[in-house]
């Protein structure tokens, strides 16, 4: 399925979102997918392209950011295979954090640049995100990728 930058594959969403900012982000603020950074929890918003950032003690957090990673192809055009490449590489650091493969009611994000602009300022970063599965519902308090 292919709407408003957003592929997603069988088993796990892949969103091609980014978006501006270089510090990183404190609770409360609402910010582009890349301009999270590893550690921070977030909840979705009305915006496609934007994120709460919120304390990972707050329960309502649907996403935890867990990695990130390059998706070897720079700032040339994006090839057909990032989102499997993001996958397979959200899927490797996932293992490599914990230890274990991810539990069926487990998911990832994994976000990219759209072309253009985000791409001119984020390359090939990969934000690999950990989430509920299949729908995404609040994970509870505290840190879950450790």
């Amino acid at each position: 399925m292919r709407a408003t930058g957003v592929t997603t594959l069988a088993v796990l969403c892949l969103c091609a979102f980014a978006g501006v900012g270089a510090a990183a982000p404190e609770p409360g603020r609402s910010v582009f997918y890349l301009a999270l950074t590893p550690g921070q929890c977030a909840m979705r918003t009305a915006s496609t392209k934007r994120l709460l950032v919120v304390p990972c003690s707050q329960p309502r957090h649907t996403d935890e950011v867990f990695a990130i990673d390059h998706g070897g192809w720079g700032r040339g055009p994006t090839p057909k295979i990032a989102g499997p490449k993001a996958l397979t590489l959200c899927l490797d650091s996932y293992r490599r954090l914990t230890g274990h493969a991810l539990a069926r009611t487990s998911g990832l994000s994994a976000f990219w640049a759209d072309p253009g602009a985000e791409k001119a300022t984020y390359g090939d970063k990969i934000v690999c995100v950990y989430r509920h599965w299949p729908s995404l519902a609040p994970l509870g308090s505290g840190r879950h990728v450790r």
